[in-house]
């Protein structure tokens, strides 16, 4: 299901901090090197 979710790098950065929003735990540099990571591997096309 997630595998079609795309985004730029500010929209991956909604998605975790939504998430930890409902209880997941990660620092700051965990979320931007996810968010980095994220809309360099799933880009909008």
């Amino acid at each position: 299901m997630w595998t079609s979710v795309r985004g730029d790098r500010q929209a991956w950065l909604g998605v975790l901090y939504r998430m930890v929003g409902r209880g997941a735990f990660w620092t700051e540099e965990e979320i931007n090197a996810m968010a980095t990571f994220l809309a360099e591997t799933r880009p909008v096309k």
